[in-house]
């Protein structure tokens, strides 16, 4: 049981490493994190939201 664990280990740094790796996962997080401010990005651009002296049309 101790080496599947060695063996999934070394196989998962090794793919860690590679530059498409990196650069999916940043890219994925990125787009995790838009999709979740979406609502309010919407919001902000239609002027609606924060308040202030306008008012939401």
């Amino acid at each position: 049981m101790n080496r599947l664990g060695t063996v999934i280990g070394f196989t998962f740094r090794q793919k860690a490493r590679t530059k498409s790796f990196v650069i999916t996962t940043l890219v994925l997080a990125l787009l995790i994190t838009i999709g979740m401010n979406l609502p309010y990005l919407i919001s902000l651009f239609k002027g609606e939201g924060m308040g202030g002296a306008g008012g939401g049309r």
